[in-house]
C-alpha cells in the first residue's frame, strides 16, 4: 500500500471531511482503509461503490480550495453552533458524549467562543475538564477556541 505524507493541516481537513461529510454508516459491508502517515483514513463502502477510492479522495481534498475557503470563513464570522460528539464502542454503543451550544463572536479582528449550554456523559472529560479523546480534542481545537484569537483572516 502506498503511503502519503501529508502536512498536519491537510490531515485535519481530511479528518473533518471524513467525520462530517461521510457520516452515514453502512453496516455489514467492507470499508476501505488508507494510511496517510500516522493517520488512517476510512471510507465507508457506500463511498467506495461510487467510484471514489481513498487516494483519489485525498487528492480531491488537497486540490479543492472551496472547502478550505469555507473553513477559513469560519474564522472571521460570528455564528452559533450546535455541537454533538459521540464516542462509540466497537459495538456502536455510546461510551461518552458531548452536546453543547456555542456562539462565536467577532470584533476588531478577534474572535472568541462562548459556550451557552453543555452536557456531557461518560468519561468525555477528565477531572480538569480536558478532553479524554483525540477526536474531541481535534474538534475543539478547530471549532471551540478556549481563548480569544486575534489577527486571523480568511485569505
Amino acid at each position: 500500500m502506498k503511503t502519503f505524507h501529508l502536512p498536519f493541516g491537510f490531515r485535519k481537513m481530511i479528518f473533518l471531511n471524513v467525520l462530517f461529510f461521510l457520516q452515514p454508516a453502512v453496516f455489514g459491508q467492507q470499508d476501505s482503509f488508507f494510511s496517510a502517515g500516522p493517520s488512517v483514513v476510512t471510507l465507508k463502502q457506500v463511498v467506495v461503490r461510487n467510484k471514489l477510492d481513498v487516494p483519489s479522495f485525498i487528492k480531491r481534498v488537497q486540490e479543492d480550495t472551496s472547502f478550505y475557503k469555507a473553513f477559513r470563513n469560519l474564522r472571521v464570522l460570528g455564528y452559533t453552533s450546535l455541537n454533538s460528539i459521540q464516542i462509540l464502542t466497537k459495538k456502536n454503543e455510546i461510551h461518552a458524549s458531548l452536546n453543547s451550544r456555542s456562539r462565536q463572536y467577532v470584533k476588531n479582528r478577534c474572535r472568541w467562543i462562548q459556550t451557552e449550554d453543555e452536557k456531557s456523559t461518560g468519561d468525555f472529560f477528565d477531572a480538569n475538564h480536558n478532553y479524554n479523546y483525540y477526536t474531541a480534542d481535534l474538534y475543539a481545537s478547530l471549532f471551540l477556541a478556549k481563548d480569544t484569537i486575534c489577527g486571523e483572516t480568511n485569505i
